[in-house]
């Protein structure tokens, strides 16, 4: 899987749009309605780019799927796979939001390790977090391709700023 998250600017730029921000609780709730519909218009257009150039390899915007006539969402699926520490479970489209939906396991933290407890002991799983706080100057592809070598599956998460 490969998410995109859009956040806010960083630096001047992000100083700007969080003054920006503070005048839009004044305006008007059309105003921010327009201005939302706007930002989800940028994401879509940005999750469209990517998936276009990733298309030769099979990548597609996760949605709803029918089987037997019966909707499933494919990003509830997804969430709660991320929340159980990878098990897969077909999730049918709820009818209340996902935070109430999501979610079949009970999630333990401490430093650097996870539990996620699940109904019996065969759902439970454990993981460990290993954070990379800085890269060499110059950096290139492959430089974690010996995390592939690893008889263990793992969850690479990047940020890009810009």
């Amino acid at each position: 899987y490969l998410t995109i998250v859009r956040t806010g600017m960083r630096g001047p730029l992000g100083t700007a749009e969080a003054v920006s921000r503070l005048f839009d609780r004044s305006t008007r709730p059309q105003v921010r309605r327009q201005r939302t519909h706007e930002h989800i218009n940028e994401l879509e257009e940005v999750v469209g780019n990517v998936t276009r150039e990733l298309q030769k390899y099979g990548a597609r915007a996760l949605g709803v799927t029918y089987r037997d006539g019966e909707p499933y969402s494919e990003p509830c699926a997804f969430f709660n796979a991320i929340l159980t520490c990878g098990l897969s479970r077909d999730m049918r489209l709820p009818r209340m939001g996902i935070r109430s939906y999501v979610g079949t396991s009970r999630l333990h933290f401490s430093r650097r390790t996870l539990q996620a407890q699940g109904a019996t002991d065969a759902d439970n799983r454990f993981g460990a977090m290993l954070s990379i706080k800085e890269y060499p100057p110059f950096s290139g592809p492959g430089m974690l391709d010996g995390l592939l070598q690893v008889n263990h599956e793992f969850v690479l998460t990047q940020s890009f700023t810009l």
